[in-house]
């Protein structure tokens, strides 16, 4: 089964959420900066000004690769996430050890029509990210039927 892309829509998810982010922590360093009054001081403007033209570029790059590099697969035995930017983060999570699943929107989400699939195993969560809202109910769905027929095959095999 071939790795799944996302939709448009997660792209421009990605980078409303990046720039409210970014609006966020550049406010707080600026509120942090004026209130110690550390701008007097000469070097301060410029680190800051380095750390805005960073934090531009990270905005304007940074979901662009994100976006090309998300994919997702569900096959019968496992699902596989593959994300990442800078580093490559590689999820595998065999069906028979899911213990919950639920989906999770926030209010970028919301606006866009997108929601997360978040499945919890005994080590912890996996998240399939900015799936429509649609698509993430059939994975859901599909998911319950396929962990309640590996619960059936176990229970059938113990008796």
């Amino acid at each position: 089964m071939e790795l799944k892309q996302l939709n448009q829509k997660a792209l421009y998810c990605m980078y409303v959420t990046t720039f409210c982010m970014t609006v966020v922590a550049l406010a707080v360093i600026t509120a942090i900066l004026y209130f110690t009054s550390l701008f007097s001081k000469p070097i301060v403007p410029i680190l800051f000004g380095i750390l805005f033209i960073f934090s531009l570029s990270d905005l304007l790059i940074c979901p662009f690769f994100r976006y090309r590099r998300y994919r997702y697969r569900l096959d019968k035995d496992c699902i596989y996430i593959r994300e990442g930017f800078l580093w490559t983060e590689e999820t595998i999570v065999p069906l028979e050890r899911l213990h919950k699943i639920a989906l999770s929107q926030g209010p970028i989400d919301r606006f866009f029509g997108l929601t997360k699939v978040i499945v919890t195993t005994a080590g912890g969560d996996a998240e399939i990210n900015f799936l429509e809202y649609t698509v993430a109910q059939s994975i859901t769905e599909s998911l319950k039927h396929k962990i309640n027929h590996i619960a059936l095959e176990e229970k059938h095999g113990k008796q």
